[in-house]
Formats: C-alpha cells, structure tokens, sequence
C-alpha cells in the first residue's frame, strides 16, 4: 500500500499527522477542492443545512465562485430534491439551487435536455437500422426463393434461416432497447 495508508487500512495524513485516520483534509482556501467541498455541502443540505450554509460562506469569502450550471449528478439529485419539495416529502429548494436548476434548464445545458435529444437520436437511428434490416430480410427471402426454384428447397433453407434469425435477433435486440429509451425519457420527465 502507498505511504498514506496505516496498518490498519486507513487513510493517515502526512501533511497533517494529528488528522485523525480515515479522515481526509480540505481546505476552503484551496482551489483544487473548493468544488468538491461546495458539492458535498449540497448533499448535506437535507442532513445539516446550517453545515451546508456554513460551508458555502466560507467559500465564498475563500473567493470560490460556484458555477451557474450543474453536472448530471447535480441536477438530478436537485430534481429529486424539487419533486420531494413538491409531494411534501422534503424541504425546498434554496434559492441558489432553484435558480442554478432554472439556468441549467433553461439554457438546455441540463442532462434531461441531453438525454432528450440523445434518446431522440438513438430512437431514429434504430428505426433507420430496422428499415435496413427489414429490407435486407426481403432480400434474402427472393434471392432465397430464387435459388430454391433451381437447386431445391432444402438445400436453401438452412442458410436463409440464419440470416431470418440474425436479422430477428437484431430487431428484437432495437426493440428492447428503443423500449427503455422511452422508459427512462418519460421517468425523467415525470420528475
């Protein structure tokens, strides 16, 4: 193990011997962990919201400037958080997280724009590939009835299936997949 980890599996400080094990020191004032601490005070919020509060003074008096948009993970956790406001089931919002899920929805930044269009485009690009393969099965069938007629049924059979089950397979496979797509769109919509 490296020289920061103890006998007993925990992490210990070589900058700072008195931190207790296992725990691992940051620093408001510096840069390289402001935006972590700012986002473990945001997850905080509901446990310990003064914590939270506490946290972001300092950061700001640190000079940290919070970004007006938010990662995935933010944004979902803070529509979690703005539909347990909702049904009562949680605290609101502060503004300052209202106002940065806005910015980031509104200026179609957010992951659920994303994923929209991502969806979208997955969705169009299956149904593309499904015209494809349902043409490359046609295909297959009169070429296959083609060569049935001059060498005989059987002999046809067994490579035509393949390339039915092959293309079968993939449809299905699509399907599915289109399937969940719509899924997972119309739950994030939903919250």
């Amino acid at each position: 193990m490296g020289s920061h980890v103890n006998k007993g599996g925990l992490f210990q400080s070589d900058k700072y011997p008195t931190c207790p094990a296992g725990k691992f020191p940051m620093s408001t004032h510096d840069p390289m962990a402001q935006d972590l601490i700012w986002a473990y005070a945001q997850r905080r919020r509901a446990v310990d919201s003064e914590l939270t509060e506490d946290l972001e003074a300092c950061l700001r008096m640190a000079g940290f400037k919070p970004t007006p948009w938010l990662t995935g993970v933010e944004e979902v956790e803070l529509r979690m958080r703005a539909q347990a406001a909702r049904t009562g089931e949680g605290p609101a919002l502060s503004g300052y997280d209202a106002e940065r899920l806005l910015a980031t929805l509104h200026n179609g930044r957010g992951t659920w724009q994303r994923t929209l269009r991502e969806a979208d485009d997955k969705i169009e690009a299956a149904q593309s590939h499904v015209a494809e393969l349902e043409e490359e099965l046609k295909t297959a069938r009169a070429q296959a009835l083609k060569e049935a007629a001059v060498v005989g049924f059987d002999e046809v059979a067994v490579p035509v299936g393949d390339v039915v089950r092959r293309i079968k397979g993939e449809l299905n496979t699509i399907l599915a997949l289109t399937q969940v797509g719509h899924v997972l769109v119309t739950k994030l919509g939903a919250k």
